[in-house]
């Protein structure tokens, strides 16, 4: 999703897990983070902080790895999700491969390139 389409849904998602995590709700503010990442990678960074920052929160950020891992596996078959998830890790290639070639406000390194002449 670009250009804050899913931005309300994952602001409230990060605002409840930092909720929870102020509160020792480890477990809420893992599920929180997770379906953040659901929503965008972009939660990733929130999620690896509350990793290293809070001791009680990594047993159920494990936890919801695992599940987030396995979740297209156990609600679909097994073929549909791994060929889903494999398309998706192509995708990701042909962005990385296509930064740089198109100016694109909404993609970081297409940013960099246009604004500061770094091409990664």
């Amino acid at each position: 999703v670009r250009n804050g389409q899913a931005t309300i849904a994952l602001t409230g998602m990060l605002l409840l897990a930092a909720t929870a995590l102020s509160r020792g709700k480890f477990g809420w503010s893992s599920a929180c983070l997770w379906l953040a990442m659901a929503i965008k990678p972009l939660a990733l960074v929130p999620l690896a902080l509350s990793f290293i920052s809070y001791r009680r929160a990594i047993a159920p950020l494990i936890l919801g790895g695992v599940l987030f891992v396995l979740a297209p596996f156990l609600l679909k078959e097994g073929h549909y999700a791994l060929s889903q998830t494999l398309g998706g890790l192509e995708t990701l290639r042909d962005v990385d491969r296509r930064s740089g070639e198109v100016q694109e406000w909404s993609q970081f390194f297409s940013m960099l390139s246009t604004l500061a002449d770094i091409h990664l």
